[in-house]
């Protein structure tokens, strides 16, 4: 290095990280990195002293591990937003100070979104990321892709992932993209929606823009998307005002949590696995023994990345990460079972991103929607999932200041 010349603030996190690593064994090292992503996945705001605490050792050993970590893994934290609650808290926004007997005549357009699926090939010409991208940008409904990776020698080129108010948002979205890629780049989509039941992909900020809520909620929003574990000093406000905003989020449901994903995870394989329902009676409990199943295998937590019920046809899909393709493949097995009335009817994996990320992270089954539905079929016992900002000051979430 040239005499003079200034570390980067990452070659300096990468660097104290490395003089720190003796601190803490190889074999210990793994097992405090799981700890540490698992507790930032469920609050990305959580001290550092807590997770000293649970991982039983120093906070200072917990930063340079975390600095570590954010380099090598490049995570980012962000809002996990309750896209399934959004239509009611925009409606309530939109009919403040409506008398009663006018609510029934009331019609209100536009509220609410949907999440879809649509996978796309290119039979003729590939189009370069660069000019998807490009077509993405001139198209109506801008705010509407959230994700668009590439597939790998399958049958389909790119999946996208969008969230869209309706099906007539998404169709205009998907026409203006088509013309707007060069010519011979003839596309070939297949789409749905989708019904969420495990897992989140983050959201752009062409989309939280688009929400019928308060601006002022609005912007707190906008800044976690930004970095949710950020300093209160450089979000612009009060630290009273941001933490009200932050509980008020949370106890209208319109934020799930503060979250983290990893752009860079340690497993290279994610895998697209789609599947049929063949015998509805014989899957409703077989599905439910097979989730089971996935949340009692602690291990895996981290690999099922994203899952969603699909409706036409009725089925399902997966996407996962897995350590390697023969993981992949036992996953896959893991669904040909003839006792859950299913099939995999396509499976693939995805090489690459072309716009935003997929929500791979560490978390915690037991707080999955799916846990919480086998509970109440009683396949498993119930969990108490009074979180840490849930229980400090009599149930009124805390946002705290990591600047302590």
């Amino acid at each position: 290095m040239a005499k003079g010349a200034r570390l980067t603030e990452a070659e300096e996190q990468k660097g104290s990280a490395e003089q720190h690593r003796y601190i803490i064994g190889e074999g210990k090292r793994e097992h405090v990195d799981n700890i540490i992503l698992r507790m930032l996945s469920m609050d990305a705001r959580t001290p550092l002293s807590e997770i000293a605490k649970v991982a039983k050792v120093s906070k200072t050993t917990v930063f340079h591990e975390l600095n570590r970590l954010i380099v090598e893994q490049d995570i980012k934290f962000v809002p996990e937003v309750n896209l399934a609650e959004m239509w009611e808290r925009e409606l309530v926004f939109s009919t403040k100070r409506i008398e009663k007997r006018e609510f029934r005549q009331l019609k209100i357009h536009g509220i609410g979104f949907g999440e879809f699926l649509c996978f796309i090939s290119f039979p003729k010409k590939k189009p370069t990321d660069e000019q998807i991208l490009s077509s993405v940008s001139k198209a109506r409904g801008l705010h509407v892709p959230q994700y668009i990776g590439r597939i790998l020698e399958a049958q389909y080129d790119i999946i996208m992932y969008l969230v869209a108010r309706n099906t007539k948002e998404v169709t205009d979205f998907m026409t203006d993209f088509q013309k707007n890629l060069p010519e011979g780049c003839e596309a070939k989509r297949y789409a749905f929606q989708i019904l969420r039941t495990h897992g989140f992909f983050p959201l752009r900020d062409e989309l939280i823009s688009q929400f019928k809520i308060s601006d002022r909620y609005k912007k707190m929003l906008l800044i976690l998307n930004q970095n949710a574990r950020g300093e209160l000093s450089k979000m612009g406000m009060k630290k009273d005002m941001v933490t009200y905003l932050y509980r008020a989020l949370l106890n209208y449901g319109i934020l799930e949590r503060v979250t983290l994903y990893i752009k860079k995870p340690k497993y290279s394989i994610t895998g697209i696995i789609r599947f049929d329902f063949l015998d509805s009676r014989k899957w409703t409990n077989g599905f439910s023994k097979w989730a089971k199943r996935v949340i009692s295998q602690d291990y895996l937590n981290g690999s099922y990345v994203f899952m969603a019920d699909i409706f036409s046809p009725f089925g399902g899909l997966l996407i996962v990460n897995a350590k390697d393709s023969l993981e992949f493949e036992n996953i896959k097995n893991t669904l040909e079972d003839p006792t859950l009335g299913i099939r995999v009817k396509k499976s693939m994996l995805i090489s690459g991103s072309i716009l935003g990320s997929l929500g791979i992270r560490n978390f915690d089954m037991a707080h999955s929607r799916q846990h919480i539905a086998l509970e109440e079929r009683g396949f498993l016992p119930r969990v108490n999932r009074m979180s840490r900002v849930k229980a400090k000051k009599h149930g009124k979430p805390e946002f705290f200041d990591l600047e302590d």
